[in-house]
């Protein structure tokens, strides 16, 4: 109940927008990007906040979902992030906007850790002011298998 109330309350009259970026998004099924579209439809009919999706996903075929504007990122590289975030600002011409990002530990990356992810995010307050928030879906990924992502991605 915390979560939603900041990121409701993170709005300000200016703009009744907000990013999410997500790993993937219909018409590929992702349980985040779904989770996400969710969300988005909410926010609309209960707060009048229209979400912008990003989609970390340089090879997702899309586009508009459901009267949402989408666009994805050309590639996993903290420079492509930004002109994705830019991007999403430039279609309501409106900057910044409040970002919500939808984070799994195995989203980002096929394999391995998603460390671009990461050094897009080191200094993001630097970088690109507004306001950013964090999603955690799923903290802890166990797999018993070395040769899978999810054996070498827990503490």
């Amino acid at each position: 109940m915390r979560g939603r109330a900041k990121i409701v309350s993170s709005f300000d009259s200016a703009s009744n927008h907000l990013i999410q970026v997500v790993p993937g998004l219909f018409p590929k099924v992702d349980g985040i990007g779904d989770y996400a579209l969710q969300l988005a439809r909410r926010l609309r009919d209960q707060h009048s906040i229209h979400s912008i999706f990003l989609v970390a996903d340089p090879n997702w075929q899309g586009g508009e979902v459901e009267g949402f504007y989408a666009t994805k990122i050309a590639s996993r590289t903290p420079s492509d992030f930004l002109n994705g975030v830019v991007q999403c600002e430039q279609s309501v011409e409106s900057k910044p906007l409040p970002i919500l990002l939808h984070f799994s530990p195995y989203s980002y990356q096929k394999r391995g850790y998603p460390l671009w992810l990461q050094r897009t995010l080191q200094g993001w307050d630097g970088v690109r002011p507004g306001t950013l928030n964090i999603v955690f879906h799923e903290l802890e990924v166990h797999g018993a298998r070395p040769w899978s992502s999810a054996f070498w991605v827990p503490p």
